[in-house]
């Protein structure tokens, strides 16, 4: 431990001491006070220390006294204090010019001023600002322990720093979202009122610091950094110190430094604090996953139907606030699949699974914000969730579209998303059903990205509720399965339709389909030929309409 020059010269034994040269180091720290008057002084000193001398040793002539001064001060010498009117009459002028050039302090004190009464004030001094820091350090570690065993969230954190240092602190993830803050009386910056508005660190401040450098040095460091601002963006000095997890940066706790710098203790206490979120973030991160393990349980349950049968799964279920008794919504979301693959798929890669895992996260994130429970779990390429149906049937399409939209802004746009959402059901039975609806809805869409309601789709559910799949499989025979072998190109099944919606106008269908008159009636002529009088029954017409127009929904149905 320290005190400064500048510290010791406020002392009343060194009242009379006056500084004659190298006013600019006077917060150099002294370690320890040295009384020495021998020529050879330089194998007696080891930095840090005020060496007191009565000039007695003193070299007499210039150009040694200016090479004492330069190795004086290459050592970290604290300064040097000169007794005035027994040996010497006054510091030579030599050492004077050298050491305002270096900013080594040069000190004066006259004859009856006592060495040892300066030794003894400055050691006085250091003992007992070490023992002010060793009461800081232990408030320090009783403060944060306490934080360690009772807060609750990372806010505890944030204002237990804040109370130590006196300083504004907010702790944000690695991708600069905030995560909690504790404001210190004090003006904020405009960068720190827009990240608490916007709730993350503005990104044009993000990129200013990258363009500087400054965050690949974070990245790289294990200690707190300060940061002189971005004067040009409205961001003050900082200081930042990284929340490391097995070496991993997850985090950052940010400390509005203020014009007063923070001490070394301070930023102790920072490290400290960072080390405590740290291993606050790592306990949530099992608690979440045990939260997930039972919430992917009873949820695996639910949507297959077998939750009734688990005595233990409906006391899980309720431990995590599951009312079966209530009433539920189940969505679907699903990485939209490609061409090379179906509706469902595995995960074969880890860019996929690293992709629905972060999908996931972001699902979570906003059900929290609106206040919902976290009931998810995960199938193959698919993320499954609750949503309490108390909210009524408005909010709740209103909270998906602002899911969906929040998931559109999140994820990169070449990933197609898929949102199938079922009705709203009483009870555990009602899950299930709400589920059955999203997942076939999943599988008859089109396009098969963006989000879909089961309740809006009125053809799907009349199609899906049909229980008879053979009458919808003669039903298509009949109709469009007699044109598929006949002509699988489609040119006649196009003109069918045409025609009927047209009431078999031959002109305004040939106006339609954008052919001529001729080549509608040679159509017709080879529709008479597949499907006989049957081409003049209007419950005919009303069939083919019907399976064209759901003919997804039944190629879906069928295929199963």
């Amino acid at each position: 431990m320290a005190i400064t020059i500048r510290e010791a010269l406020a002392l009343e034994a060194l009242r009379q001491v006056r500084v004659i040269a190298g006013h600019k180091g006077l917060d150099r720290k002294i370690r320890w006070v040295h009384i020495i008057d021998i020529p050879e002084i330089l194998p007696w000193l080891r930095g840090g220390e005020l060496l007191l001398t009565t000039g007695f040793g003193f070299p007499k002539d210039a150009a040694t006294q200016i090479s004492l001064i330069r190795a004086l001060n290459e050592i970290q010498l604290a300064g040097v204090l000169f007794e005035t009117g027994k040996f010497i009459q006054k510091v030579p002028p030599a050492v004077v010019k050298e050491a305002d050039r270096v900013g080594l302090p040069i000190l004066e004190a006259p004859y009856e001023v006592r060495f040892v009464d300066i030794t003894e004030a400055i050691h006085r001094k250091i003992i007992a600002k070490q023992y002010e820091i060793l009461q800081r350090a232990e408030e320090i570690h009783r403060v944060l322990s306490r934080a360690a065993l009772e807060a609750e969230d990372l806010s505890d954190i944030a204002r237990a720093l804040a109370s130590l240092i006196g300083k504004s602190v907010t702790i944000e993830s690695a991708e600069f979202q905030l995560l909690a803050h504790c404001e210190v009386g004090q003006e904020m910056d405009k960068v720190r009122q827009e990240t608490l508005i916007q709730s993350r660190t503005p990104p044009e401040v993000v990129k200013a610091l990258e363009a500087k450098g400054f965050l690949d040095a974070l990245k790289m460091s294990y200690e707190p950094l300060r940061f002189d601002g971005l004067p040009e963006l409205g961001m003050g000095p900082r200081v930042v110190c990284p929340i490391r997890i097995a070496g991993e940066v997850v985090g950052y706790v940010w400390i509005l430094e203020g014009p007063q710098p923070l001490s070394d203790l301070d930023l102790r206490a920072a490290e400290q604090a960072a080390t405590l979120a740290a291993l606050h973030i790592l306990r949530q991160q099992a608690i979440s996953i045990v939260e997930s393990r039972i919430h992917h349980t009873f949820v695996d349950a639910l949507i297959r139907g077998e939750f009734e049968r688990s005595p233990g799964l409906r006391e899980r279920a309720r431990l995590v606030g599951f009312d079966p008794s209530a009433e539920y919504a189940v969505g679907i979301l699903s990485l939209a699949p490609s061409t090379e693959r179906g509706r469902k798929w595995a995960l074969t890669s880890r860019e996929d699974f690293d992709l629905r895992e972060k999908i996931g996260k972001l699902l979570r994130h906003k059900l929290n914000t609106f206040g919902l429970p976290q009931f998810i779990t995960y199938s193959l390429n698919q993320i499954i969730f609750l949503f309490p149906g108390s909210i009524g049937w408005s909010q709740l399409r209103s909270q998906v579209r602002e899911l969906w939209g929040h998931l559109q802004n999140s994820v990169p746009k070449d990933v197609p998303l898929l949102l199938t959402v079922g009705n709203i059901h009483k009870g555990a039975p009602g899950v299930a059903r709400s589920y059955e609806e999203a997942d076939k809805l999943a599988e008859v869409v089109q396009p098969p990205v963006g989000v879909y309601f089961y309740k809006e789709h009125t053809l799907a559910r009349l199609m899906w509720e049909l229980q008879d799949h053979g009458v919808l499989r003669q039903l298509r025979e009949e109709t469009i399965g007699r044109l598929n072998e006949v002509d699988p190109s489609g040119i006649l099944l196009q003109t069918l339709r045409t025609l009927i919606v047209t009431q078999f106008n031959r002109r305004k269908a040939a106006r339609i389909l954008g052919i001529h008159r001729n080549t509608v009636n040679y159509r017709i002529y080879r529709l008479q030929q597949i499907f006989g009088d049957l081409l003049e029954d209007p419950q005919f017409w009303a069939k083919v309409l019907l399976i064209t127009e759901t003919q997804n929904y039944v190629s879906a149905l069928i295929q199963r």
